[in-house]
């Protein structure tokens, strides 16, 4: 338990944003290097990253591709991950016209 709690504590320090979240619940999919894509659910996004759930066996560092409906494919690194949740930030940040455009078709 001691260590799960450390764990949690660590991952409240790793998800520092630099920009505003938003809530959101949004079916996607993660690619991992030589992994077939798994399931993955997006629990809030920014321009810069994600927070999400997933059963991919993912580790923090790990190089990714997640899935982002009405966009593409996203090169992404994982920050933190803690049991089924992660949080991942994007190689290269959502330009705002496409990310406004993303989250308008997901409210």
């Amino acid at each position: 338990m001691a260590a799960a709690n450390a764990r949690a504590a660590q991952v409240t320090a790793l998800d520092r944003r630099g920009a505003e979240r938003l809530d959101l619940a949004v079916w996607s999919r993660i690619r991992t290097a030589g992994r077939p894509d798994q399931a993955l659910r997006i629990c809030n996004t920014s321009p810069e990253g994600i927070m999400a759930m997933t059963p991919a066996p993912v580790s923090d560092g790990d190089r990714v591709q997640i899935e982002l409906p009405t966009i593409g494919w996203h090169d992404a690194k994982i920050v933190w991950s803690l049991g089924d949740r992660i949080g991942a930030a994007f190689l290269r940040p959502i330009d705002p016209d496409t990310y406004d455009r993303f989250m308008a078709f997901h409210r």
